[in-house]
């Protein structure tokens, strides 16, 4: 086992051992049965390893769970931190393939068993940045497509990054200098390095070499003037460097050569013009991704959208080439982009199977074809709920019956009936050209058709439809082929769907084309139809209660509020207990009908219940220099609820004040407690001392029975209110969804949720929202989803 863990690098307490072996059995189950060979294990040393740590005695041993990485590993354990840190990496196909493709080259490398290496190359050094480098792109790089390089040997592989880092504009430089180590890595052709000094052969001190522009502060250096003249010619056993001054400091001077990565930035520190420069640099990148040209994210209008079906289908059928590409692999590239919303390099990781897992297309052992797409959690499996039961079912794999038009462009690129076939949707030998063919080619045919039509304007054009028509949130998408958009990146968090919802939100996007297009016979009348594999389950979120689920956590809520015990009128525990229920009931009512995240003291002031709109004040998501304060749709039951809470508030103070003097004392002044309105600054300073806060007085609070102090409601509060465990916060994972399913309007989903982009803030001061159509059309849906889970206004029995 040392043999192991000095493989893996693993630290002396073995902290963290339990998540790296995670890591290592992911990779053994998608890669090939035998890699732990790779580690030094053998098929019993591993699943006796794997067995072992899986007993319940280890469980006590904090050190093996840790899930955080120690100070130090990225420097002295780079391979380690990198086995550890592989479940933030981003969940693509392919990922544990190429993480796998990684280990086997490093451990090649490490052995010398790859390349011509010099020897003053500095292995380990380069090893390691290696593995940082990796480490980093896989974790943050999203132009990184793990699908794309595993096909491949480590030299392709070398030669596909370099290409990338080149052709894409979307890179920041230093990730463009990361994927060019990673190339050299996988090329194994690092050149011999450059010291950082030089010794002169005829003088017994070292000098600074030229490549250094300027000293660091601090930088011992000075003593190298210090010299003592001639060099004795007598030696008398004397080595080379013993005539210098304090010749163990000079030797430390000698350090290696600077990252070249770095010197870039070291170089503009201090220098006005290049920091100007380079913030002129990024504010260019930034236009170019966000702010296109008008033919890449305008609508297809519908007779190019014809236009294009038919010149897709025609082109299916040639066989001339374009730029060494035949015309239909172009032809079978664009039409797959443009019904599934994927760029060509996308498309170039999805392959052609019998495992249902991989992206691309899955043929069963009847012969059936199926699009499959995998779509794995992104929450971490210590977050997920315990009681899966309790939830919606969920899937990581959506597989849809493969439209005949597709079966059949497929085909005719490939040339055969694929039967047995397994390896790269688009044929390997035209991966790196497919993407300029394909450019070229539209660029060609648009002109000739006066069309304003784009590479971009294809991949983009589901989603451009979408958002244009505002019938369908755009995160059906990204569940239906896994595709990801800037501007579902915080709703799909909340979203779920059934199959069969989701099957029937996409047939009403393709009706809406077919029309749009004046029902043309050009669009193939397969894509009006799409059928799952299965409709037992759903996609999305992991957090949405069944319906049963929250109907049971409504009367646990609602049962201590239908007693009839004239103790709570006499007892003060008892008055108590009865507050705390009220108070509980009241703030899950706020949390689950408004989509309120789980804060503390939720509602810091009853006066931001504007009842005559329709409408209440809510603050979230909140930071020390950052309030998302927002107005939402105030359903029925949730307003006639807050004005019970407020009637049992002032009936509590009086009976308190009988009761418990002191207590009684302490609650008027909470109560007393209210928003200022002498001048706005005064009121907004208030607000932000009190919103969310711990310690702050709010009309939600309970009570401690020990020792009678008041508490403003917080989330670990909440949670002992229920018998069994459902997250605090599932109220708003349940309001997204369901919204979904009703198909209500993107924008009004986004109103509610509070998810919006810069720019599309709802209470802007340009902003021309309709509260009043957006309160009528969303207070019936809500008011229906709160009477189906039980949820009523309860009077309290405090009067």
């Amino acid at each position: 086992m040392s043999d192991f863990f000095d493989l893996i690098q693993a630290p002396d307490n073995r902290r963290g051992l339990i998540r790296v072996m995670d890591t290592i059995v992911e990779l053994c189950e998608n890669v090939q049965d035998d890699f732990h060979l790779q580690f030094g294990l053998s098929s019993p040393v591993y699943e006796g390893l794997c067995d072992g740590l899986s007993l319940n005695e280890f469980d006590g041993i904090r050190l093996l769970k840790k899930k955080e990485m120690a100070k130090g590993w990225c420097e002295d354990r780079p391979l380690y931190a990198l086995l550890f840190s592989y479940h933030r990496f981003q969940d693509s196909p392919g990922r544990a393939e190429f993480v796998a493709l990684f280990l086997a080259q490093y451990y090649a490398l490490a052995n010398n068993r790859v390349g011509q290496i010099a020897s003053s190359t500095k292995l380990d050094i380069r090893l390691k940045e290696s593995c940082d480098r990796f480490r980093l792109l896989m974790q943050s790089c999203e132009s990184m497509k793990p699908s794309k390089y595993i096909h491949y040997s480590p030299p392709e592989i070398a030669c596909l990054l370099r290409q990338d880092r080149d052709m894409d504009t979307t890179l920041a430089e230093y990730q463009k200098s990361y994927m060019t180590q990673l190339a050299h890595f996988f090329a194994a052709d690092w050149k011999e390095t450059k010291g950082h000094f030089r010794v002169s052969p005829t003088s017994s001190l070292r000098a600074i070499g030229r490549g250094v522009a300027a000293h660091v502060l601090g930088d011992p250096d000075l003593l190298l003037h210090f010299g003592h003249g001639k060099k004795n010619d007598e030696k008398d056993g004397l080595a080379a460097g013993d005539t210098m001054l304090l010749p163990q400091i000079v030797e430390d001077c000698s350090m290696p050569a600077r990252d070249a990565a770095q010197g870039p930035f070291l170089s503009n520190i201090g220098n006005a013009k290049k920091r100007s420069m380079i913030q002129q640099s990024y504010t260019r990148r930034v236009r170019r991704q966000y702010n296109r040209s008008p033919a890449s994210i305008s609508l297809v209008s519908g007779r190019d959208l014809a236009l294009l079906f038919d010149a897709l289908n025609s082109l299916s059928l040639q066989h001339y080439t374009v730029q060494g590409v035949p015309k239909s692999v172009i032809g079978m590239a664009l039409y797959l982009s443009l019904i599934l919303g994927k760029s060509i390099d996308e498309l170039c990781g999805l392959s052609i199977s019998s495992q249902p897992s991989l992206d691309g297309i899955y043929i069963d052992e009847k012969g059936d074809w199926w699009l499959s797409f995998g779509l794995a959690s992104i929450v971490k499996r210590s977050s997920r709920p315990v009681e899966s039961r309790r939830f919606e079912p969920v899937t990581n794999y959506v597989h849809w019956d493969c439209p005949k038009s597709v079966r059949r462009v497929v085909r005719q690129a490939h040339r055969s009936d694929l039967l047995g076939y397994k390896g790269a949707l688009i044929p390997r030998e035209y991966l790196q050209e497919v993407n300029q063919a394909c450019r070229h080619w539209v660029e060609r045919w648009a002109r000739r058709q006066s069309a304003n039509l784009s590479c971009q304007s294809i991949e983009a054009f589901l989603l451009m439809t979408t958002l244009a028509d505002e019938e369908i949130d755009p995160t059906c998408l990204d569940f239906a082929f896994r595709t990801t958009s800037l501007v579902t990146r915080t709703t799909r968090h909340y979203s779920y769907y059934t199959l069969s919802c989701l099957a029937s939100n996409l047939e009403k996007i393709w009706r809406t084309i077919h029309l749009r297009m004046d029902e043309s016979d050009a669009l193939p009348t397969d894509l009006l139809t799409w059928i799952p594999q299965s409709t037992e389950s759903g996609i999305g979120s992991c957090f949405v209660p069944t319906l049963a689920t929250q109907r049971e956590m409504v009367a646990c809520l609602q049962h201590p509020l239908r007693s009839k015990d004239k103790q709570v009128y006499r007892e003060l525990v008892a008055m108590m207990r009865y507050h705390n229920a009220y108070a509980a009931y009241t703030s899950y009512l706020v949390l689950y009908a408004t989509g309120y995240r789980a804060v503390y003291n939720p509602l810091p002031s009853l006066s931001m219940v504007l009842a005559r709109y329709q409408l209440v004040v809510i603050s979230d998501k909140d930071n020390s220099d950052y309030a998302h304060t927002r107005v939402v749709c105030l359903p029925t039951v949730l307003a006639e609820q807050l004005a019970n809470y407020t009637r049992h508030l002032l009936a509590l103070r009086t009976r308190l004040i009988a009761l418990d003097p002191r207590l009684g004392r302490q609650l008027t002044e909470w109560l007393e407690q209210h928003v200022p309105n002498d001048t706005i600054a005064t009121a907004r300073q208030w607000f932000h001392d009190h919103k969310n806060a711990k310690d702050r007085p709010g009309p939600l609070f309970y009570f401690s029975e020990d020792t009678g102090d008041v508490n403003v409601v917080s989330p670990s509060w909440l949670k002992t209110q229920l018998p069994f465990s459902v997250p605090v916060n599932a109220g708003r994972h349940n309001l997204q969804s369901y919204l979904l399913e009703q198909q209500c309007p993107s924008e009004l989903i986004n109103f509610q949720l509070g998810h919006w982009l810069s720019g599309q803030a709802f209470l802007g001061d340009y902003s021309c929202f309709d509260y009043q159509s957006a309160t009528q059309y969303l207070r019936p849906l809500l008011d229906k989803m709160l009477e189906e889970r039980g949820w009523q206004s309860i009077p309290s029995l405090l009067r």
